[in-house]
This record gives C-alpha cells, sequence and structure tokens, in this order.
C-alpha cells in the first residue's frame, strides 16, 4: 500500500502494518528445504523487502511489529527506527480444554503455501516422525493447512493426513495428543503456537519461534526442543504420559488465555493510541 499512500501524500496519517520482518524471514529461507522456487524468489524478493522496510521506518510516522526480536532486527538495518511499535498477535481461545483426545494423534498447522512451513513439515516426516513410528506405530501426523502444494500433498499415507484447508481449525486439532512446530526459518509470532495453546493442546517447538513469546517457559506451559532425537522424544513423551501432557496443556492455555486473547491485545492499540 505504501507507493499509493506516496501518491497521495497520506505518510503523516498512515500506520504501516508490517507483523514481520519478511527481509529477515527471506534471508533465513535459502537453508530451507521445499519448492525450490520459491527459495530463488526469495532470495531475489530479501533485497527488495529491506529497501521497502527502510522506507516505511524513514517516512511512516508508525510501524507495527509483533514480535520485539523482529523490531531488534529492523533496528539493525536503519538509523531511522524510532517509528517501531510492538503489538503481539492475539488469537481465540477455547472456552474450555477437551479432556478426552486420541493419544496417537500429532498435529502441524501453517499455512502451506509458504516455504517456512513446508520446511517445518518436511523436516518433521524425514528426520522425526520415524523415530516416534518405532515407539508408537499407530501415531498419525495431521497436516492441517491451506494450499498444500504437490510435494507435500504427496506425503499422505496410513500415518500421515494432509487436510488442506478446514472449515473450523479448533474442531480438528483440539483432540490431539501434541501439536509440533519443528520450524527453522521464521521471522514473528508464530501463530500455530498460540492457536494450539488456545485450543488446549501442549506444543513441542524450536527455540527460533520461541523467542517472540517471552511468556513461554521450558518443561512448564510447552517443550523447546531443536534436535531431531529431542523433539521426537520430546513427542513420545507427551503420547505416553497423560498427566504430564495435561500439565503443559493446561499451563500453555492459561498463558494464551491470560496474555493473547484478542481482548488484551486490542486494548494494546488503544493505550497506545494507534
Amino acid at each position: 500500500m505504501m507507493p499509493y499512500l506516496d501518491e497521495l501524500q497520506l505518510h503523516d496519517r498512515s500506520i504501516i502494518e508490517m507483523t514481520d520482518a519478511l527481509s529477515k524471514t527471506y534471508s533465513l529461507s535459502s537453508k530451507s528445504k521445499g519448492n525450490g522456487l520459491l527459495r530463488h524468489v526469495y532470495a531475489i524478493e530479501r533485497h527488495l523487502i529491506r529497501r521497502a522496510e527502510q522506507y516505511a521506518m524513514m517516512y511512516f510516522p508508525v510501524n507495527v511489529l509483533v514480535s520485539e526480536a523482529d523490531a531488534e532486527y529492523l533496528r539493525t538495518i536503519s538509523n531511522h527506527n524510532s517509528s517501531l511499535v510492538v503489538h503481539t498477535n492475539g488469537v481465540d481461545v477455547s472456552a474450555s480444554i477437551k479432556k478426552e483426545y486420541d493419544p496417537n494423534k500429532i498435529v502441524f498447522v501453517g499455512n502451506m503455501r509458504t516455504l517456512q512451513n513446508q520446511d517445518a513439515v518436511l523436516s518433521f516426516v524425514q528426520e522425526i516422525f520415524p523415530r516416534i513410528l518405532k515407539r508408537i506405530p499407530k501415531a498419525k501426523f495431521y497436516i492441517v493447512g491451506a494450499q498444500p502444494p504437490p510435494h507435500i500433498m504427496e506425503l499422505a499415507s496410513e500415518n500421515i493426513v494432509v487436510t488442506g484447508f478446514v472449515d473450523d481449525l479448533h474442531a480438528t486439532i483440539c483432540d490431539a495428543a501434541v501439536a509440533v512446530a519443528p520450524v527453522r526459518v521464521a521471522a514473528g509470532i508464530q501463530n500455530k503456537v498460540l492457536v494450539a495453546m488456545g485450543s488446549g493442546l501442549p506444543v513441542v517447538l524450536t527455540t527460533l519461534i520461541s523467542r517472540a513469546i517471552p511468556e513461554l517457559e521450558d518443561d512448564k506451559n510447552c517443550i523447546i526442543r531443536d534436535e531431531a532425537a529431542t523433539i521426537a522424544d520430546s513427542c513420545i513423551r507427551l503420547m505416553t504420559h497423560p498427566q504430564e501432557r495435561m500439565s503443559i496443556a493446561n499451563a500453555g492455555y492459561q498463558m494464551v488465555h491470560s496474555h493473547y486473547g484478542w481482548e488484551e491485545k486490542l486494548r494494546g492499540y488503544i493505550r497506545n493510541k494507534v
């Protein structure tokens, strides 16, 4: 939208909702799995996006991000960064946690059009899920998200379900034993973590995306692991120990309810007159 605001000379009355530092994400994408063409596109686009981010910080009075980590990154690429404001994401939180669940069900939530989600799913299927199947042969991995490309659809098997877009996300995932977010390429706050916690699921996630949610506490309201073996072990632990699963799920649910419900997040905009 910035070119239109330029043409209408509306800089002083405009807010740029950046959400994430996209140049950061695109820079990390060179090491990801998934669509090779997208990796080349991202390599080209990251330079153009960085210029756009620098322009926004220079000429617009307010630029909104959802993560302090992303704000810190943008401060390193421009001296004109006083316009940056952080307002984190909000999510819908279910009325209660579903007590009955399928102990064999693992879910991943994310728009499958993006390279970072494709990379996370491929990493899980290739490096982590086989370790889980050795211990829990009936385990099923649900890939829940819109626009899965052909190479993701081809993963479907007896133990892997690719749902595509679902009308009711909460109903699709709320009976899972655990949600996974083995994301290695990311910026901003990963809503997949907040959505899963808000649906009453324990989440196993990587350090990279945990940094954007300061309220996360390893082994208390989530499990933070980076290696394939430890991610697999953590999933198995939650799938086979109901009391520990419920303890982490409850703590995660309460954290999201307290800090990331829409009512609280929108109040932040009002307080800061944004």
